[in-house]
């Protein structure tokens, strides 16, 4: 087995796996995760797990009880020991963490509080216990590894709770944090620390976004994300059926995608990635001879469609005001708002007196519905999705946007609003709620028959 410490210091090729809560979700996909990470010993892997399938639910919903006076410890002791014996793993495995999450689910009853710094520091729980169990499981195959905590390693992050980002000083404390262990090292993903000690976790996509943070930290070959699915897909599997893995795609590419309702990737996951063009790996732990698809800097898809995303958990706002006409500021005042909220717009179509936007459903307050109205009139509509087509190679040339539009206008599919992407070809369009499933489908039965498997 290797040390990290000469690795780094030797600047020998290794890669990052991060395996999702589906992947090490049972006895028997843990065991096929070992194969997995076995047959890679060659290239230096690191590991990244999240934490079991449901745990991170369930650590929530315990909160939610204890604050009622209900404790869930012995439902969450049991899921996690059940697998330990299953594996046939020393009992005392993860009793320190179990004891540590009584006291805690005490700790929320008996104060009566369970704020966001609470909730991270009890999510926790599921990425330390699997990955001890992971570790543990590796070892007694014959293949030595070390559980290690990120929030101990180095994973250094601001005070924002539940969506924390990694600090200035993260890269550098990590690559000395994980140069001591030996063997392969199982990490916690999802989860981080303040300067100050307090627990933080990284939001949607948090294990993929340690993996690719650590990626970059130590130099990887490769980032590879182990999913339940073969890589990344032309459109959502259960809307079309016929949708296709790709074999390549491109970092902005994946992002457009991601950001606009792709279930695979975040956004966040690839970017520590793309400052250092290190290739992210799609791969799916139940079918790994499949080469997956690999996220690369630049595209090398001769199409000109990748993919099509459905975002349906969107709140479109349309504001009518007469001081936009030729009045400079009223678009910083616009977004002052949702700036000063920490809201962000994913969508923007304008005219010379009115404008519509989109942000997330739940992001929508009182606040914010009072300070637009003060420029102007405003409506709301939560019963509408947006539906995008992005590609690499569309852009500046005739007739890309008439395609789309043309097909949903032969298929009676009425659209709200229009927006086009300056820099690559995403063309996104908001339908009603109702007809988003089927202006994917035809979509791409129009478009996509050309898209290499």
């Amino acid at each position: 087995m290797y040390g990290w410490g000469a690795l780094l210091q030797e600047g020998i090729a290794m890669i990052v796996m991060k395996f999702g809560g589906t992947s090490v979700g049972s006895p028997e996909n843990i065991a096929r995760v070992h194969d997995i990470v076995k047959g890679r010993i060659a290239k230096k892997p690191l590991v990244v797990v999240s934490a079991f399938s449901g745990v991170t639910d369930k650590l929530i919903e315990a909160g939610n009880e204890a604050l009622k006076g209900n404790l869930l410890t012995d439902i969450l002791a049991r899921r996690h020991r059940d697998m330990i014996d299953e594996l046939q793993l020393p009992a005392d495995t993860i009793e320190p963490e179990l004891r540590e999450l009584a006291m805690l689910l005490q700790g929320i009853s008996y104060v009566g509080e369970f704020n966001t710094k609470i909730m991270d520091r009890l999510q926790s729980f599921g990425e330390r216990m699997s990955s001890k169990v992971v570790a543990a499981y590796f070892t007694s195959r014959g293949m030595p590894s070390t559980a290690v905590n990120a929030s101990k390693a180095g994973m250094q992050t601001n005070d924002h709770y539940g969506s924390a980002e990694i600090t200035p000083e993260t890269y550098g404390l990590l690559r000395e944090g994980l140069s001591h262990a030996s063997g392969i090292q199982v990490v916690t993903g999802f989860i981080g620390v303040t300067a100050k000690g307090n627990v933080t976790t990284l939001g949607r996509g948090g294990s993929d976004y340690t993996a690719s943070i650590i990626g970059a930290a130590l130099g990887a070959d490769e980032i590879e994300i182990w999913t339940d699915v073969n890589g990344v897909m032309t459109a959502d599997p259960r809307i079309v059926p016929e949708a296709m893995t790709l074999q390549t795609i491109s970092f902005d590419e994946a992002a457009e995608l991601a950001i606009l309702g792709a279930k695979v990737l975040h956004p966040k996951t690839i970017r520590p990635a793309v400052k250092l063009d290190i290739p992210v790996r799609v791969l799916n732990t139940n079918n790994p001879s499949h080469p997956g698809t690999v996220i690369l800097k630049e595209s090398q898809n001769p199409n000109f469609f990748t993919g099509i995303a459905i975002r349906k958990d969107i709140l479109l706002i349309n504001i009518t005001a007469a001081e936009m006409l030729g009045v400079p500021g009223f678009l910083e005042k616009l977004f002052g708002i949702f700036s000063r909220h920490e809201v962000s717009v994913d969508f923007i179509a304008t005219s010379e007196v009115s404008l519509s936007l989109t942000i997330d459903k739940q992001a929508y307050t009182e606040e914010i519905a009072e300070e637009l109205a003060a420029l102007g009139k405003v409506s709301v509509h939560d019963d509408k999705a947006m539906v995008a087509v992005v590609g690499n190679k569309g852009k500046g040339k005739p007739g890309m946007a008439a395609k789309v539009f043309g097909t949903l206008a032969n298929a009676d599919i009425p659209v709200s609003a229009i927006s086009l992407c300056a820099s690559r070809f995403n063309i996104a369009c908001i339908v009603e709620l109702v007809n988003a499933p089927k202006a994917m489908q035809i979509l791409h039965a129009e478009h996509f028959v050309d898209v290499k498997k």
